[in-house]
């Protein structure tokens, strides 16, 4: 019988400093675009909910921007410009 306290197996979301590196590969080309929106669908929410607020919001923002461009609302060179701004923000976030 496994006595573990439900708490301690609780999942966090991603840390800045994740999300930050992910949106990178992604930028650089090491991620593809089906990659990177799977990396965003599997953001994992614990029993508390996310770990960090503002990484919580730049996930919804790249989704957000992704999907766009998946439904013709967005150009690539937006998508893009969204996900080095967001990266940015998670740089400065991971920081502190």
């Amino acid at each position: 019988m496994d006595n573990a306290d439900s708490g301690a197996a609780e999942v966090r979301g991603y840390t800045a400093a994740e999300a930050s590196h992910t949106f990178q590969d992604y930028l650089e080309g090491r991620l593809s675009l089906e990659g990177l929106m799977e990396w965003l669908q599997g953001y994992p929410y614990g029993k508390e909910g996310p770990s960090s607020p503002e990484v919580e919001d730049e996930i919804n923002l790249a989704t957000l921007a992704i999907r766009g461009l998946q439904n013709g609302t967005r150009s690539p060179d937006e998508v893009r410009h969204e996900l080095r701004n967001a990266r940015s923000r998670l740089t400065g976030l991971a920081r502190f």
